[in-house]
C-alpha cells in the first residue's frame, strides 16, 4: 500500500487529467487547482507534458517537525556528550583518610592523566593504575583507587610495624646487606641508617650501624634494630624430574605407649604394626632422668605416589618452590615477589632443567657482630 502523499498545484486548464487520478482535498480558484494525490498520481503527472508544482508531504512534515524540535535535539545531544565526558573526567583526587595524604601519590597519579582544556582524563584503566601504585608504594599494606562520579578516591592502609626482640641484645654490631640490591624502603628502631632510597648497595655493605656516634667519628656500639627492603633480581636453577616418587600419609594411624626403665624398652601394647610403609613419630610424655621414661609412639601409614610432570607442570612446580622459599624467609609485610619469569627450559631424558629470573622486594639485613 502506497502511503506517500503529494500536494499538487496545477493550471485549471488541465482539469481533465484529474479523472485518472486518486485525489483528495480538491480546490479550484478558477486559475489553479490544488489537491493531494499518491505516488501513482504523481508519477502519472510527471509523464505528462504539463507544468505543475508539488510538495512531498512526508518530507515537508519531517522538516517541519525537525525545525520545531531542533533546539530540543541539540540539547539532548549536548546532554549525552556531557554525560559521556563526565564518565571519563577526573575533577579532583581525595584521600579517604586525610591523615595519609601523600604528595608523592598525587605526583604519581598525574602521570596517568591528560589535561584537555578544563578537563582531566585518565590515560590508563583503574586496574592498571592500581597495579602500578602498589608496585611503587609497596610500603603501604594497601593502596588502591576507586572512582565515584568525577572524584578519584585514594584508599591507603599502613602496615603496623612489628619488629621482634633481639635474641641476644648483649651482642653489638651492624646490619649489613645479605646481597646486592637497590634500597626501596628502610626502618630503624635502633641504630643509624647509612643508606637512602634507590641507592644501590653491595653484599656486606653496612645498612644500619649500631655505632651511635659514627657521625662524630667516635665509637659507641649497640645492637641495631630495623630492616631495609631491597629490590633484588636473582636467578634460580631447578632440575625437576619427569617422574617423582613421594610418600604421603594415608590417614591411618596406630598409637602405642613405650615405657623405658633404665634404658630397657618395655612395651605396654604389643599389637603388630600391619602397615607396609609408615612414619614413626615419638614424643616423651613423662621422664625421670634415665630411670623412667614414658613415650607416645605414633605410626602413620604412608603410600608411595608417582608424580609425572609435563613441561608446563614442571615450570609451575619450580615457581611454587621459589614462592615457598620466599614465604619461609619473609620477616616483614613489606616483602613480596614482583614477578617470576622463565629464562630457559631444557628437556632431558629424565628431567627438566629450568632457569627462572625472580624480581622481589625483601629484607636484605643480616646482623654482623662487632667485637
Amino acid at each position: 500500500m502506497n502511503k506517500k502523499r503529494y500536494f499538487i498545484k496545477i493550471n485549471s486548464q488541465h482539469l481533465r487529467l484529474l479523472n485518472k487520478l486518486n485525489i483528495s482535498g480538491l480546490h479550484n480558484d478558477g486559475q489553479h487547482i490544488t489537491f493531494y494525490t499518491d505516488s501513482t498520481g504523481f508519477n502519472f503527472l510527471c509523464n505528462q507534458d504539463v507544468e505543475f508544482e508539488y510538495q512531498d508531504k512526508l518530507l515537508t512534515k519531517a522538516k517541519f517537525l525537525f525545525t520545531r524540535r531542533i533546539v530540543s535535539i541539540i540539547g539532548i545531544i549536548l546532554l549525552i556528550v556531557l554525560l559521556i565526558n563526565q564518565s571519563f573526567t577526573i575533577t579532583k583526587y581525595q584521600f579517604i583518610n586525610p591523615e595519609y595524604y601523600n604528595q608523592d601519590v598525587i605526583i604519581f597519579l598525574d602521570k596517568y592523566t591528560k589535561k584537555v582544556g578544563p578537563f582531566r582524563y585518565l590515560t590508563a584503566s583503574l586496574s592498571e593504575i592500581n597495579y602500578q601504585l602498589r608496585t611503587e608504594f609497596f610500603e603501604y599494606e594497601w593502596i588502591g583507587l576507586k572512582r565515584e562520579g568525577t572524584i578519584l578516591y585514594i584508599d591507603i592502609k599502613k602496615i603496623d610495624l612489628k619488629i621482634p626482640d633481639d635474641e641476644d641484645s648483649s651482642q653489638v654490631g651492624d646490619l649489613v646487606a645479605s646481597k646486592d640490591a637497590i634500597v626501596r624502603y628502610f626502618y630503624a628502631q635502633k641504630g643509624v641508617v647509612l643508606v637512602r632510597e634507590l641507592q644501590a648497595v653491595s653484599k656486606g655493605e653496612v645498612l644500619i650501624t649500631g655505632n651511635l656516634l659514627i657521625h662524630n667519628e667516635q665509637t659507641k656500639y649497640i645492637r641495631p634494630k630495623g630492616f631495609v627492603i631491597g629490590e633484588v633480581l636473582e636467578d634460580y636453577y631447578f632440575s625437576i624430574p619427569k617422574e617423582e616418587i613421594i610418600e604421603e600419609k594415608t590417614g591411618r594411624l596406630i598409637e602405642k605407649k613405650k615405657i623405658t626403665i633404665l634404658n630397657k624398652k618395655i612395651l605396654s601394647k604389643k599389637d603388630p604394626i600391619d602397615f607396609k610403609d609408615y612414619i614413626l613419630i615419638e614424643k616423651d610424655i613423662f621422664k625421670i632422668g634415665r630411670l623412667l621414661k614414658i613415650s607416645n609412639q605414633s605410626y602413620y601409614e604412608t603410600s608411595r605416589i608417582t608424580n609425572y610432570y609435563t613441561k608446563e607442570e614442571a615450570i609451575e612446580y619450580a615457581k611454587s618452590l621459589v614462592i615457598k622459599e620466599f614465604n619461609l624467609k619473609k620477616t616483614t609485610d613489606y616483602e613480596k615477589i614482583i614477578f617470576i619469569e622463565v629464562l630457559k627450559v631444557i628437556e632431558g631424558n629424565n628431567s627438566y632443567e629450568i632457569k627462572l629470573l625472580v624480581k622481589k622486594y625483601e629484607n636484605i639485613c643480616v646482623f654482623r657482630e662487632v667485637k
